[in-house]
């Protein structure tokens, strides 16, 4: 039997911010934020979730941070102004209420891929 992949999308909010480049990396290849998330084995999606319900400058200190400690060969030139362009993609707070339970979207979120998966 053969079966089909299925593509949920997951949360379409936070697309601008997930597939946003960082840059390019020294082999020339480009590097998204999704990417970079994964290779430091942070969730991408709750990590999107968490940084979007900050403050704006706790938000972009924890992304210089998170851009600066990236593996490579070289670090990341200007890791605080690669985060400040970044930050202003994320979704506004209101976008992320919590529901009467107190879990967050980026939890209920996880739970639902999860399900899926």
């Amino acid at each position: 039997m053969v079966r089909s992949a299925t593509i949920v999308r997951v949360d379409s909010d936070f697309d601008r911010f997930l597939f946003a480049l960082i840059g390019e990396e020294q082999s020339g290849l480009p590097l998204s934020v999704l990417s970079a998330l994964t290779r430091l084995d942070i969730d991408p999606w709750r990590e999107t979730a968490e940084l979007a319900r900050m403050p704006k400058e706790t938000a972009h200190q924890r992304l210089a941070s998170l851009i600066a400690t990236l593996p490579g060969p070289a670090p990341w030139p200007e890791p605080a102004a690669i985060a400040a362009r970044l930050i202003a993609l994320l979704p506004h707070a209101p976008l992320l209420p919590a529901n009467r339970s107190g879990t967050s979207l980026g939890a209920r979120v996880m739970l639902r891929f999860r399900a899926l998966i």
